[in-house]
Protein backbone atom coordinates (compact mmCIF):
# COMPACT_ATOMS: atom_id res chain seq x y z
CA UNK A 1 0.00 0.00 0.00
CA UNK A 2 1.38 3.41 -0.97
CA UNK A 3 2.79 5.41 1.95
CA UNK A 4 2.38 8.77 0.22
CA UNK A 5 -0.72 10.82 -0.58
CA UNK A 6 0.26 11.82 -4.11
CA UNK A 7 -3.34 11.77 -5.31
CA UNK A 8 -4.29 14.33 -2.66
CA UNK A 9 -1.20 16.37 -3.48
CA UNK A 10 -2.28 16.78 -7.12
CA UNK A 11 -6.03 17.18 -6.50
CA UNK A 12 -6.07 20.89 -7.37
CA UNK A 13 -4.09 20.57 -10.60
CA UNK A 14 -5.48 20.70 -14.12
CA UNK A 15 -4.06 20.05 -17.57
CA UNK A 16 -1.51 17.33 -18.31
CA UNK A 17 0.73 16.66 -15.35
CA UNK A 18 2.36 13.74 -13.55
CA UNK A 19 3.97 13.44 -10.14
CA UNK A 20 6.29 10.63 -9.09
CA UNK A 21 7.77 9.62 -5.74
CA UNK A 22 10.51 7.06 -5.25
CA UNK A 23 12.58 5.77 -2.37
CA UNK A 24 15.40 3.20 -2.42
CA UNK A 25 16.43 1.56 0.84
CA UNK A 26 19.19 -0.91 1.63
CA UNK A 27 20.78 -2.58 4.61
CA UNK A 28 23.82 -4.79 4.95
CA UNK A 29 25.33 -6.67 7.86
CA UNK A 30 28.51 -8.72 7.67
CA UNK A 31 29.77 -11.18 10.23
CA UNK A 32 33.20 -12.86 10.10
CA UNK A 33 33.91 -15.75 12.48
CA UNK A 34 31.06 -14.67 14.71
CA UNK A 35 32.08 -10.98 14.91
CA UNK A 36 30.01 -8.18 13.36
CA UNK A 37 32.33 -6.18 11.07
CA UNK A 38 29.85 -4.17 8.95
CA UNK A 39 26.52 -2.52 9.71
CA UNK A 40 25.16 -0.23 6.99
CA UNK A 41 21.75 1.28 6.28
CA UNK A 42 21.03 3.69 3.42
CA UNK A 43 17.98 5.47 2.08
CA UNK A 44 17.54 7.88 -0.83
CA UNK A 45 14.53 9.21 -2.68
CA UNK A 46 12.58 12.19 -3.80
CA UNK A 47 9.90 13.64 -6.04
CA UNK A 48 9.80 14.49 -9.73
CA UNK A 49 7.12 16.13 -11.83
CA UNK A 50 6.32 16.79 -15.47
CA UNK A 51 3.93 19.49 -16.66
CA UNK A 52 2.70 20.14 -20.21
CA UNK A 53 2.12 23.70 -21.35
CA UNK A 54 1.53 25.07 -24.88
CA UNK A 55 3.54 22.43 -26.73
CA UNK A 56 6.34 21.83 -24.22
CA UNK A 57 7.01 19.62 -21.22
CA UNK A 58 8.65 21.02 -18.12
CA UNK A 59 10.46 18.78 -15.64
CA UNK A 60 11.66 19.28 -12.07
CA UNK A 61 12.85 17.07 -9.23
CA UNK A 62 14.03 17.30 -5.65
CA UNK A 63 15.34 14.90 -2.95
CA UNK A 64 12.35 15.27 -0.62
CA UNK A 65 8.97 13.54 -0.28
CA UNK A 66 6.42 15.80 1.37
CA UNK A 67 3.39 17.95 0.57
CA UNK A 68 5.55 21.09 0.64
CA UNK A 69 8.07 19.40 -1.63
CA UNK A 70 5.30 18.40 -4.05
CA UNK A 71 4.08 21.99 -4.21
CA UNK A 72 7.58 23.23 -5.04
CA UNK A 73 8.42 20.57 -7.62
CA UNK A 74 5.07 20.99 -9.42
CA UNK A 75 5.45 24.75 -9.46
CA UNK A 76 8.98 24.47 -10.85
CA UNK A 77 7.89 21.99 -13.54
CA UNK A 78 5.13 24.38 -14.62
CA UNK A 79 7.57 27.29 -14.69
CA UNK A 80 10.04 25.30 -16.80
CA UNK A 81 7.27 24.28 -19.20
CA UNK A 82 6.21 27.90 -19.70
CA UNK A 83 9.79 28.93 -20.43
CA UNK A 84 10.24 26.12 -22.97
CA UNK A 85 6.84 26.75 -24.56
CA UNK A 86 8.09 30.14 -25.78
CA UNK A 87 10.30 28.26 -28.24
CA UNK A 88 7.85 25.47 -29.05
CA UNK A 89 5.33 25.33 -31.87
CA UNK A 90 1.98 26.33 -30.47
CA UNK A 91 -0.72 23.71 -30.78
CA UNK A 92 -3.88 22.58 -29.05
CA UNK A 93 -2.83 18.94 -28.91
CA UNK A 94 -4.91 16.83 -26.56
CA UNK A 95 -3.41 13.70 -25.05
CA UNK A 96 -5.37 10.50 -24.73
CA UNK A 97 -6.76 10.11 -21.25
CA UNK A 98 -4.90 7.35 -19.40
CA UNK A 99 -6.30 6.47 -16.01
CA UNK A 100 -4.54 3.18 -15.31
CA UNK A 101 -4.46 1.99 -11.74
CA UNK A 102 -2.35 -0.79 -10.29
CA UNK A 103 -0.37 -1.96 -7.31
CA UNK A 104 2.50 -4.42 -7.08
CA UNK A 105 4.16 -5.10 -3.76
CA UNK A 106 6.54 -7.62 -2.28
CA UNK A 107 6.20 -6.12 1.19
CA UNK A 108 5.87 -8.78 3.85
CA UNK A 109 2.57 -9.31 5.64
CA UNK A 110 4.37 -10.72 8.67
CA UNK A 111 5.49 -8.67 11.70
CA UNK A 112 8.77 -6.90 10.86
CA UNK A 113 11.89 -8.29 12.48
CA UNK A 114 14.25 -5.93 14.26
CA UNK A 115 17.96 -5.46 13.66
CA UNK A 116 18.58 -7.31 16.91
CA UNK A 117 16.51 -10.27 15.69
CA UNK A 118 18.44 -10.38 12.41
CA UNK A 119 21.75 -10.29 14.32
CA UNK A 120 20.49 -13.12 16.48
CA UNK A 121 19.63 -15.15 13.40
CA UNK A 122 23.09 -14.61 11.93
CA UNK A 123 24.72 -15.63 15.22
CA UNK A 124 22.66 -18.82 15.30
CA UNK A 125 23.52 -19.59 11.67
CA UNK A 126 27.22 -18.97 12.28
CA UNK A 127 27.22 -21.18 15.39
CA UNK A 128 25.66 -24.04 13.42
CA UNK A 129 28.34 -23.79 10.73
CA UNK A 130 31.10 -23.75 13.35
CA UNK A 131 29.68 -26.79 15.18
CA UNK A 132 28.95 -28.81 12.04
CA UNK A 133 32.14 -28.21 10.02
CA UNK A 134 35.21 -28.32 12.25
CA UNK A 135 37.53 -28.21 9.22
CA UNK A 136 36.33 -24.71 8.26
CA UNK A 137 39.03 -22.10 8.99
CA UNK A 138 37.01 -18.97 8.26
CA UNK A 139 33.29 -18.15 8.09
CA UNK A 140 31.60 -15.10 6.57
CA UNK A 141 27.89 -14.28 6.58
CA UNK A 142 26.55 -11.24 4.74
CA UNK A 143 22.88 -10.19 5.03
CA UNK A 144 21.70 -7.82 2.28
CA UNK A 145 18.24 -6.35 1.73
CA UNK A 146 17.22 -3.86 -0.96
CA UNK A 147 13.84 -2.19 -1.38
CA UNK A 148 12.65 -0.04 -4.31
CA UNK A 149 9.39 1.86 -3.79
CA UNK A 150 7.67 4.07 -6.38
CA UNK A 151 4.35 5.77 -6.99
CA UNK A 152 3.06 7.68 -10.03
CA UNK A 153 -0.11 9.75 -10.32
CA UNK A 154 -1.38 11.87 -13.20
CA UNK A 155 -4.06 14.51 -13.51
CA UNK A 156 -5.89 12.22 -15.95
CA UNK A 157 -6.49 9.72 -13.17
CA UNK A 158 -3.61 7.23 -13.31
CA UNK A 159 -2.37 5.98 -9.96
CA UNK A 160 0.30 3.25 -9.94
CA UNK A 161 2.37 1.94 -7.05
CA UNK A 162 5.16 -0.63 -6.75
CA UNK A 163 7.36 -1.87 -3.93
CA UNK A 164 9.81 -4.57 -4.93
CA UNK A 165 12.38 -6.06 -2.59
CA UNK A 166 15.09 -8.69 -2.50
CA UNK A 167 16.99 -10.09 0.46
CA UNK A 168 19.81 -12.59 0.74
CA UNK A 169 22.16 -14.29 3.16
CA UNK A 170 25.55 -14.89 1.49
CA UNK A 171 27.58 -17.61 3.20
CA UNK A 172 31.31 -18.08 2.50
CA UNK A 173 33.33 -20.82 4.19
CA UNK A 174 37.11 -21.15 3.76
CA UNK A 175 39.18 -24.26 4.36
CA UNK A 176 42.66 -25.60 3.58
CA UNK A 177 43.26 -28.35 1.07
CA UNK A 178 46.29 -30.15 -0.38
CA UNK A 179 46.25 -27.65 -3.25
CA UNK A 180 45.80 -24.53 -1.11
CA UNK A 181 42.88 -22.57 0.37
CA UNK A 182 39.37 -23.30 -0.93
CA UNK A 183 36.29 -21.05 -0.63
CA UNK A 184 32.82 -22.57 -0.54
CA UNK A 185 29.89 -20.23 -1.19
CA UNK A 186 26.12 -20.45 -1.15
CA UNK A 187 23.21 -18.00 -1.09
CA UNK A 188 19.85 -18.15 0.71
CA UNK A 189 16.98 -15.82 -0.12
CA UNK A 190 15.37 -14.19 -3.14
CA UNK A 191 12.51 -11.82 -3.90
CA UNK A 192 10.89 -10.29 -0.83
CA UNK A 193 11.93 -9.02 2.57
CA UNK A 194 13.81 -11.02 5.21
CA UNK A 195 10.60 -11.95 7.01
CA UNK A 196 9.74 -14.11 3.97
CA UNK A 197 13.17 -15.23 2.75
CA UNK A 198 15.28 -16.20 5.78
CA UNK A 199 16.10 -19.92 5.71
CA UNK A 200 14.41 -22.17 8.26
CA UNK A 201 16.29 -24.22 10.83
CA UNK A 202 16.07 -27.24 8.52
CA UNK A 203 17.55 -25.25 5.61
CA UNK A 204 20.49 -23.89 7.56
Amino acid sequence: MARWNLRDWTAKLSGDCELRAHENRSLQYQMINGQLVANQKNSSGGLSARMYCDGAWGFASMPEISLAGADRVLSQAESNARVLSKRALKNDHKFAVASAKGETTLATKKPRISSEDLMGFMNTFDAKIKARYSEIKSRSLVAIQQEFEKQLVTTSGANCYAMVARSYIHVTMSMDSANGPVDLRTIFGGAGQFEDTLPSNDEM
